[in-house]
């Protein structure tokens, strides 16, 4: 034995047992690294699960949330045909309830713009109004027929015969008296 301590070699019965002895020591150091693993790792853990509870409760909220917007965007699209439909029938009511306009002149697509767009027609009615009245007073003071009986023209007596001359003529002079 003296030889082989000398040679610093080791038998093969030596070996097998450093080896055992030494996965032993692996396996005993592995489970203490996976506990100082789970231990510095535990608040972590928690916290990841939960926020992935948080996660799960925001994914459906958002869930929530966009059926919600699917439902009011059909809302509003409803709501705007509503609209569109309400100023269609105001326009032609304008239109129809007034005879001075035509539906050329009533435009717009929001009850406001309908209402600028009477103010307009109303505009263009007025000037329209004002200048045939000025045409109309004008055409008056060019055909005025002064009041009374119109101013009487003699007869045209040289057709008449000499008879007939007389008794026209007896005729005045009773209506004269």
């Amino acid at each position: 034995m003296a030889d082989e301590t000398t040679n610093n070699t080791i038998t093969q019965e030596q070996y097998d047992q450093l080896k055992v002895e030494l996965e032993a020591q692996v396996e005993a150091e592995k489970a203490r690294a996976r506990e100082a693993v789970a231990q510095a790792t535990q608040p972590l853990n928690e916290r990841i699960t939960e926020l992935e509870g948080g996660l799960q409760s925001k994914d459906e909220e958002i869930t929530t949330l966009k059926t919600e917007g699917e439902t009011k965007d059909g809302s509003l699209t409803q709501l705007q045909a509503s609209l569109d439909g309400a100023v269609a029938e105001y326009r032609a009511l304008v239109v129809s309830s007034n005879p001075l306009f035509s539906g050329e002149l009533i435009q717009g697509s929001s009850i406001d713009e309908v209402k600028a767009s009477v103010e307009r027609a109303n505009g263009i009615v007025s000037k329209v109004k004002t200048g045939l009245e000025s045409q109309a007073q004008t055409l008056a003071s060019l055909t005025t027929i002064p009041a009374g009986a119109p101013v009487g023209t003699p007869v045209d007596l040289s057709a008449l015969s000499s008879r007939e001359k007389i008794t026209r003529g007896l005729q005045e002079a009773r209506k004269e008296k």
